[in-house]
């Protein structure tokens, strides 16, 4: 068309001529046809070609480096940009500077002895770095097995190892840069190292780390499986107990109560309901004098209506206060909020995708006794996984319903029911440690009007003895015609009459005697003295003295 380009011819029909002077067809993808009956092509070259080895005219002592698999060259700097062949190496040097031995010299006593030394064993390989050697073989001298057994029980799946030895066993199974440096060596046998035969003898074993992960998967099953269902059942179990709990209702209804009462007049009164993180916060409303609690009075109501045989207990347990039934009624409370529910999810879907690596391994091995050993243990493994998903369900639904039933959200679709048996169990161990400290008061209070009334009693007995003793004196005095003093200081009337005193009362008082003298310390009374341990005698205020009759 005028001023633009011809459009180009379309494309010849295939077994067409091709038209004179026109260019031959572009050969198709892979390279130029093979010519009918010709010989079959050559195989195509690997990515990237081995590299020869440089060996040393001696042993030589190792760099322990992370060797670059042949395979992961392609691509990298190593491809193009970095050529060792470049570089000019001074062999003499090198070999005097890093040779394992040096070289004994020609002739003398000296040379002959390192030639001895140097006859009596082979020179070890070394080809894995040092760490790596002793590790290995540490780990490898717990396994009871030869190399040859161990190989043997990987290829064919064999439940001869437990599931400590096979968790060992993963940790140390060679790398690739392991693998190749053992599979390279053609040295002899001896010199290489107890890890080094280990890894020749497992790299031998087809795709040897996924038959490990699937052998400890079988060997770990059950045990985690038991854990999981062990998780599961009590979770379901705490949150039927929570809501069949007579107690949790009552104690509930008497918080809601309190609370409206106590709110009233606000806008926080008037509710029909309150969030669970309420029951935290009943010890926290102090009474007038700060010596109680609304938990602590809560506490008390539910003892008094348990006294009255209306507590939520069954048979026999008419009279047990709500604040003990509480956890009675929910034992399984203090083990179910230890459960974190998201792990557990977490569990069943990690032992469903741990089969399903099993499933795969097995449809894509070719070794029959490793199939039909693997093959197996995942028939019987998908049944009980099949269950335990079931009861999972099951339970996580009713986590669901219980945390609606209670007006707890689920924040951001994460089921968390720990978090409301935790709250529900605090709640309880602190509404029977307010019962245990309230019935502990009345106790103390009881025994502190005991010992009031008993020394009131003791006061009272006190004063009327006091006011018999007076009473009996006087009537003494008023029968003896005596001047004064009780009965019996002297003698009948309350006078002595002159004369020779009684022996033990010393000398005769001047004037014959005209006042009260008491008997002395020695001397019984007379007449005999009420039983009290010590009387005292009133004497005139010129001299007195004490009756010392004691109790018999």
């Amino acid at each position: 068309p005028p001023g633009g380009l011809a459009p180009p011819p379309p494309p010849p029909m295939p077994g067409a001529p091709r038209p004179p002077g026109a260019p031959p067809p572009p050969p198709p993808p892979g390279g130029a046809p093979r010519p009918p009956g010709g010989p079959p092509m050559a195989p195509m070259a690997p990515a990237y070609p081995k590299k020869a080895p440089v060996k040393p005219s001696q042993p030589m002592r190792q760099l322990h480096w992370g060797k670059l698999p042949d395979m992961k060259v392609k691509g990298t700097l190593w491809e193009k940009e970095v050529d060792d062949s470049k570089v000019a190496i001074d062999k003499d040097e090198l070999e005097s500077l890093f040779a394992t031995k040096q070289p004994a010299k020609a002739g003398g006593a000296d040379g002959e002895k390192k030639e001895d030394k140097k006859k009596k064993g082979p020179e070890m390989a070394n080809l894995l770095d040092a760490k790596t050697s002793q590790n290995t073989g540490i780990a490898r001298a717990r396994i009871k097995q030869t190399d040859a057994e161990l190989a043997e029980t990987l290829r064919t799946g064999g439940d001869g190892m437990d599931a400590d030895t096979l968790t060992s066993l993963l940790k140390i199974l060679p790398t690739e840069e392991n693998l190749e440096a053992v599979r390279d060596y053609d040295g002899p046998e001896e010199s290489l190292s107890q890890a080094e035969k280990f890894m020749r003898a497992v790299g031998k074993v087809p795709r040897y780390q996924l038959r490990v992960k699937c052998m400890l998967i079988r060997a770990t099953f059950d045990e985690k499986v038991a854990e999981i269902s062990e998780s599961v059942s009590l979770v379901a179990q705490a949150v039927k107990e929570v809501r069949t709990s007579p107690a949790l209702k009552k104690v509930l209804q008497m918080t809601l109560a309190l609370g409206n009462y106590l709110n009233g007049g606000t806008n926080k009164g008037a509710a029909w309901g309150f969030k669970l993180d309420t029951l935290s916060k009943l010890s926290g409303t102090k009474t007038v004098d700060n010596k109680s609690t609304l938990l602590h009075y809560i506490a008390g109501l539910l003892a008094k209506e348990a006294e009255k045989g209306n507590s939520s207990g069954g048979d026999g347990e008419e009279k047990t206060t709500d604040s003990v039934l509480l956890l009675k009624q929910m034992p399984s409370l203090e083990q179910a909020l230890r459960v974190v529910w998201v792990d557990a999810g977490a569990d069943v879907s990690a032992l469903r995708g741990s089969l399903k690596q099993v499933e795969n391994a097995v449809s894509s091995d070719k070794e029959e006794s490793f199939k039909a050993a693997l093959g197996d243990f995942h028939s019987r493994a998908t049944a009980e996984e099949k269950k335990l998903t079931e009861e999972h369900a099951v339970a996580d639904k009713g986590c669901l319903d219980l945390c609606a039933w209670l007006a707890e959200e689920v924040k951001g679709g994460k089921l968390e029911p720990e978090k409301v048996f935790a709250a529900l169990h605090t709640f309880a161990l602190a509404l029977e440690k307010a019962h245990a400290f309230n019935v502990e008061a009345v106790e103390k209070e009881a025994k502190k009007k005991r010992m009031e009334a008993a020394a009131k009693a003791r006061e009272e007995e006190m004063a009327a003895r006091k006011l018999s003793k007076a009473s009996s004196g006087g009537s003494a005095a008023g029968k003896g015609g005596g001047p004064a003093g009780p009965a019996g200081l002297g003698g009948k009337g309350g006078a002595r009459p002159g004369g020779p005193r009684p022996p033990g009362n010393g000398p005769p008082r001047p004037g014959g005697g005209g006042g009260l003298e008491g008997p002395s310390p020695a001397e019984p009374c007379d007449p005999p003295w009420p039983a009290e341990r010590f009387i005292e005698a009133r004497r005139p205020k010129d001299s007195f003295r004490f009756c010392t009759r004691m109790e018999p």
